[in-house]
């Protein structure tokens, strides 16, 4: 059990209900608010987000090992996006069985047949991760999925540790409150959309719009220059915050709108590529021996350090290896996860279900729609979960680690390659799969480099449950007050009423130089995703399996495919993603820093703002969903980006599809508004399109918008493409001479497994049944809760085991990361302590224009004071940008940021970490350091699944 707070502090019944209420004062004292369930799109109520009572403790080295790594995988998404070969190998059986990722693919091989319309490519990913506990009690850090497409989570996490500080003052606890680091992902995000609008080209002010798949339909179009028009405007980046689920597609109009985006001029985040490059199978496939030396040839250290970040990941292929990972999760389903390849959450497999799923399917193609994986054992840690109605319970819990990465690339320059974040999400360690936005996972911090007695803590406070409940409620409070707050379920469109964003009471201790090295491999994922994305070779052979089994991935490498074929209308790439780790927790009690994923579609969440649509400037285009439950979450970077200017506005699919067009420059217009950066808030999953929506998403992938991410990088951050990276020399393909690089990225690989058919899937297969409980087996989807675990992966695997569709999922070895007491705090969820894993997320951003790099940031491990004093570096201020709020937490004064963009230490929203992402692009776009008023608009697809959101004060 990993130490936290003490257990005698924990045991204290009346001091952590004293807490607990002190814990959600300061909650909404601080912002860490959310709507409410009965009006959830109304924010005249709201409450606190959901956190722990206490941080959780993560060690220090392999939260380094996170950052550290998040770059290279950067990178990493770039390159496989950029591969269309690796690409269509990769997902080639996954699209023959899944219809989703068919879909996407399609829209990829329409994009790629008619050449991408845009040079520049946005990529805000998130590469999650669990600390995997070996049995020497040490633990290591293991990768569980990248996100490419709406890698959600930057806002909140700005504002909880304020919270967690606040607590552990009230608990006597001054010297862990002040190893609380500050956090502010969202200005890293929005930094790298800016860069994305500047490169596009706008003369004048930035204008942020959000939209629908649907308003994309209905007033979406290209002009003969291939820009994006929505409502009339030009749109130069769409962010995808909706799309990366089937159910986001809901017609033929919505695919129609992301084709259209994805022809288009704009700029997408993420693109087709890209979005692919995020799937499961992509995951599994880079895990393969050789396949990240092919992004990073002659770069060993590059490879090592991704790898190192792999757990195991098995093919589900038809053929020997997916035989025989089949064979492998039904003979010990509880060691794998079977993961389809789906994103947003709750779609992974585990146990029992694993067999299930596997005898039904391993005899078909459609095994190969899902990947298995090793199942990660994180340490758990006891806290108490701290939700609006929920009672104050002691519990054990588990944590997964998230990195932010953006980048930029503009042609072959990487404008940008950032880590710029990262945040912990804690759960309840019985809840198998979920996040926060499904309801299960918690906002929490990391308490890096702090041995603690957290049982004894958590004991004192079991003991004392009217303390627990005071704590609970102040912790509630104290996220409302700062703004960590949520719409509710019971009314998801609406902000009459909030509640507040789970979050865990205790900020979570991590272990320091995890955490730093999840830093600093950002800029390296962030140039990783990027090169992926501009390697279509690569892209198509990473996913040529994996998209003739998931239709969601065919479909976006249809995209993809046209986007390349017409040429890419925009040079300007940005990318924000965000790199997710874990801890695995090695026998010896150590741990090291394992990726999860790299988001590279839609990896944030923003707050609100008072700002009304300016519509005739250029935008920023979100693209949204229907469902308005998660409206709040995605107005914190709107606020920075209408604080300087930029005007945003919020479209969905089937808006893009009926009012979007492109000009015949393929600029892209909605509305009438030309939109100069698509953020996807929404898109990464197949339930994002319907045939009208696709359409949309071509439409902007085609256009001269410069897209976060485009569809290359949407389909490098693919868990395929994660999968084909592990391989040998193929991280070297994307990283030649750098075996450095290739080194800080592989040694945040965990084992990450082939399905697709043949030897090598039929082994992985073998292994998943053998062991189930040693593997999460991972769809091609984003969004969280997708995953399978132990008898989960044993169903799925026996489903699709002799099925082509089993190369829609990648077999990842299942990271143990150590557990602490914390108590997450939840609405309707029981306040009790209970043993907690943390999940450690890396910001990253890129903005790339012709192949030059115009922004890549990260952060030195050594930027942060040592232990020892003869371990103590001089920080390389050039390179490591995102460590200085790290650095002042622990005492050592540093030099202003340089881009806004410093660690996100919470599981929580984006916050401001888009700001100087989306502040670069708009003065790149304008041509001047100024602001001029323009014609341009950024427009985000946005996804509104999530109950968080983030605080409303300071708008």
């Amino acid at each position: 059990m990993a130490q936290g707070i003490p257990d005698e502090v924990l045991m204290d019944t009346a001091l952590m209900e004293e807490l607990a209420e002190a814990a959600k004062d300061a909650a909404a004292l601080h912002g860490v608010l959310m709507r409410i369930q009965e009006t959830p799109n109304s924010t005249e109520l709201v409450t606190y987000a959901p956190f722990t009572l206490f941080p959780t403790p993560v060690p220090k080295a392999v939260f380094l090992q996170a950052l550290a790594v998040q770059t290279h995988y950067n990178t990493l998404v770039d390159k496989i996006s950029q591969d269309p070969e690796f690409l269509q190998e990769a997902l080639a059986s996954t699209i023959e069985v899944d219809d989703f990722t068919a879909r996407l693919f399609k829209i990829h091989q329409q994009i790629l047949k008619e050449g991408r319309s845009q040079s520049i490519v946005l990529g805000l990913n998130r590469s999650d991760y669990m600390l995997d506990q070996r049995d020497d009690g040490s633990s290591s850090l293991k990768q569980i999925e990248i996100n490419t497409f709406a890698a959600s989570f930057g806002g909140l996490s700005s504002r909880t540790p304020d919270v967690h500080r606040r607590i552990l003052q009230m608990a006597g606890r001054l010297e862990e409150s002040q190893r609380i680091l500050d956090n502010n992902p969202a200005a890293g995000l929005a930094g790298a959309v800016a860069k994305a609008w500047e490169l596009y080209g706008s003369e004048r002010n930035i204008t942020t719009k959000r939209k629908r798949f649907g308003d994309v339909c209905k007033t979406g179009y290209l002009d003969q220059d291939k820009r994006l028009f929505v409502d009339g405007q030009e749109v130069a980046v769409v962010y995808f915050r909706n799309g990366y689920m089937p159910q986001n597609y809901l017609s033929e109009q919505t695919w129609d709108a992301r084709l259209l985006m994805e022809r288009s001029l704009a700029v997408k985040c993420p693109d087709i590529s890209t979005h692919l490059a995020g799937t499961k199978k992509v995951q599994q496939v880079l895990a393969r021996p050789g396949v990240l030396e092919r992004f990073f040839p002659n770069q060993p250290q590059v490879v090592e350090q991704i790898r190192a970040t792999f757990a195991g990941l098995y093919t589900l292929d038809m053929g020997p290896d997916g035989d025989k990972t089949v064979e492998m999760a039904l003979a010990d389903p509880d060691r794998y996860v079977l993961k389809p390849q789906r994103e947003g959450g709750g779609n992974n497999i585990y146990g029992s279900e694993i067999c299930q799923v596997l005898q039904r399917v391993k005899g078909t193609a459609e095994r190969t729609a899902y990947i298995l994986m090793d199942k990660i054992h994180p340490a758990p840690v006891k806290n108490y979960l701290l939700r609006r109605d929920a009672p104050l319970q002691i519990r054990n819990c588990l944590s997964e680690l998230g990195v932010f990465g953006t980048y930029v690339r503009q042609g072959e320059d990487m404008v940008m390659n950032e880590c710029v974040g990262h945040l912990l999400r804690t759960k309840n360690s019985e809840d198998s799969d979920g996040g926060v936005a499904a309801g299960v996972a918690v906002l929490d911090n990391p308490l890096l480099s702090v041995v603690m007695a957290t049982e004894a803590f958590l004991q004192q406070l079991r003991t004392n449950p009217d303390r627990l409940n005071s704590l609970a409620e102040d912790a509630k409070e104290l996220a409302l007050s700062h703004g960590i707050i949520t719409r509710t379920h019971e009314t998801p469109n609406s902000s009459e009423v909030v509640t507040y964003f789970p979050v865990t009471l205790f900020p979570t201790p991590v272990p320091k130089a995890a955490f730093l090295q999840a830093l600093a491999v950002q800029t390296h994922y962030n140039t990783l995703v990027d090169k992926i994305s501009q390697d279509a070779d690569f892209l198509e052979e990473a996913l040529t399996r994996t998209i003739q089994a998931d239709d969601f991935t065919a479909r976006l490498f249809g995209i993809y495919r046209q986007v390349q074929q017409e040429g890419r209308a925009q040079s300007i790439v940005v990318g924000l993603n965000r790199s997710d780790y874990m801890l695995d927790q090695r026998d010896d009690g150590t741990v090291s820093l394992k990726q999860i994923e790299i988001n590279t579609i839609s990896a944030g969440g923003f707050g609100t703002t008072d700002h009304l649509p300016v519509v005739h400037r250029a935008v920023i285009l979100f693209l949204v969903e229907d469902v308005q439950i998660s409206k709040l979450t995605h107005r914190c970077m709107e606020k920075e980006l209408w604080n300087r200017n930029i005007p945003v506005i919020r479209r969905r699919f089937e808006e893009v599809s009926r009012r979007a067009s492109l000009g015949d420059d393929k600029k892209l217009f909605i509305d009438g508004l030309e939109v100069a950066v698509v953020y996807f808030r929404y898109g990464y999953m197949p339930d994002n399109y319907t045939e009208e929506t696709w359409h949309a998403r071509l439409l902007m992938e085609r256009s001269l918008a410069v897209k976060c991410p485009d569809i290359s990088t949407h389909l490098a951050g693919t868990k395929k493409v994660q999968q084909v990276l592990t391989r040998p020399g193929v991280l070297e393909r994307f990283f030649p001479g750098q075996p450095q690089v290739v080194e800080q990225i592989r040694a945040t690989f965990t084992g990450i497994y082939t399905l697709d058919m043949g030897p090598e899937g039929d082994q992985a297969v073998a292994m998943a049944l053998a062991k189930p409980d040693k593997f999460v087996l991972k769809p091609q989807r984003e969004g969280g809760g997708n995953n399978y675990f132990g008898e989960d992966i044993v169903r799925v695997l026996q489903e699709v085991k002799s099925e082509k569709r089993r190369a829609a999922y990648i077999l990842m070895d299942r990271i143990r990361p150590r557990t602490d007491l914390n108590v997450l705090l939840r609405r309707g969820l029981p306040l009790k302590i209970a043993s907690v894993c943390c999940e450690l997320g890396i910001c990253g951003a890129y903005v790339s224009d012709n192949e030059e790099e115009v922004v890549e940031e990260n952060e030195d491990p050594s930027s942060l004071p040592q232990e020892e004093e003869d371990e103590q570096q001089q920080p390389d201020q050039a390179k490591w940008s995102t460590c200085r709020a790290s650095a002042k937490a622990v005492g050592r004064d540093m030099p202003p940021f340089a881009t806004g963009s410093h660690l996100a230490i919470s599981a929580c929203l984006f916050g401001l970490l888009l700001l100087p992402v989306f502040l670069l692009l708009f003065l790149l776009r304008a041509g001047l350091l100024g602001g001029l008023g323009s014609n341009l608009m950024a427009m985000t697809i946005l996804e509104m699944e999530y109950t968080s959101c983030d605080a409303l004060q300071g708008w």
